[in-house]
């Protein structure tokens, strides 16, 4: 009758733990010199009108794309270099809706590229509660300059190593 809590206890155990085929994929052989590749933050906008709060990768084969999808969304997208944006492939990480300010992402630079799939590493950061500056909803976005080729799908990575976003083929 002992082994009865035991047993319980350890199949409870067993079924909190994460099977191997649902832990996080191992991308580190994505950045080695054969597969790395340069993408750079462009832009960015603190309100970007996400519908909802899981975080969206969406690629833009054009400069004219990604006006049309801001000007659609109301979007003011804030420039983050003194050039302008020229014609090139882009992608909007847009983090998710969120119900305060205090939220943002940061794309690194380092990107990697396997059978034409792009995969991009985020920090994702979150205000400390009682910390926004506001109670008004936020959903900011980043827009990242791709590197010219052509991607199949784009997958995103947070700082835990979890995949964040995807998306298949561009619009």
């Amino acid at each position: 009758m002992r082994l009865l809590p035991t047993f319980l206890l350890v199949t409870l155990l067993a079924a909190c733990a994460k099977p191997a085929w649902v832990r996080a994929p191992d991308f580190s052989s994505w950045f080695n010199s054969e597969n790395s590749v340069t993408v750079q933050e462009v832009a960015r906008a603190n309100v970007c009108e996400t519908a909802g709060g899981e975080s969206v990768v969406t690629m833009f084969p054009t400069l004219g794309s990604l006006q049309a999808w801001a000007s659609a969304r109301g979007v003011e997208l804030v420039p983050m270099t003194t050039r302008p944006l020229g014609e090139a492939p882009y992608a909007v990480i847009e983090f998710g809706q969120r119900p305060n300010s205090g939220y943002g992402l940061a794309i690194s630079r380092q990107a990697g590229v396997k059978g034409g799939e792009l995969l991009l590493k985020a920090t994702f950061f979150e205000p400390t509660p009682g910390r926004w500056s506001s109670d008004e909803p936020s959903s900011p976005c980043v827009v990242v300059l791709l590197p010219a080729g052509e991607y199949g799908s784009v997958r995103l990575i947070d700082q835990s190593g979890e995949v964040r976003a995807g998306t298949e083929g561009s619009q």
